[in-house]
């Protein structure tokens, strides 16, 4: 079970990269657009991964994984996904916020993922349900600190 839910859990981070946040806060434009929250914007890095279906956390660093999103105040966002001995890949595309969910835009695609948020102070949680193969989908929640 343990290696299902390390195996899950990366693939669900892998997978999810385009679903998390990001970005430094600019010292001379401190204030969001509407339709931003900003409580954003700034620099956030994945810490943990809880998974309540299995009542388990997960830590990226234990998986040889980083993940930082960087949300800025133009509602342009950066992600950077890094894994242990592998160049970082990194995501570019524009945020906005709306009633407890956060909309990213990928520049590459112009796919779009809507997620539940929530932010309290420093720390971020991101809601997604991962379809782990056709019919089965687990719920797993995301943990940010801002950096």
């Amino acid at each position: 079970m343990k290696s299902f839910l390390n195996k899950f859990l990366l693939i669900t981070i892998l997978s999810s990269v385009a679903i998390l946040f990001a970005n430094c806060k600019d010292e001379n434009n401190p204030s969001s657009p509407p339709g931003h929250d900003s409580d954003l914007v700034g620099m956030w890095e994945l810490e943990e991964v809880y998974v309540p279906v299995a009542d388990s956390t997960v830590y990226p660093q234990d998986l040889g994984f980083a993940l930082t999103a960087d949300f800025m105040a133009d509602g342009k966002y950066e992600i950077t996904e890094t894994e242990t001995g592998s160049m970082p890949s990194v995501e570019t595309g524009t945020w906005s916020t709306a009633n407890g969910s956060l909309t990213l835009t990928n520049d590459s695609d112009g796919e779009k993922e809507i997620i539940p948020y929530t932010v309290n102070g420093n720390v971020g949680i991101l809601k997604v349900n991962y379809e782990v193969q056709p019919g089965l989908t687990v719920p797993a929640e995301f943990k940010f600190m801002k950096k």
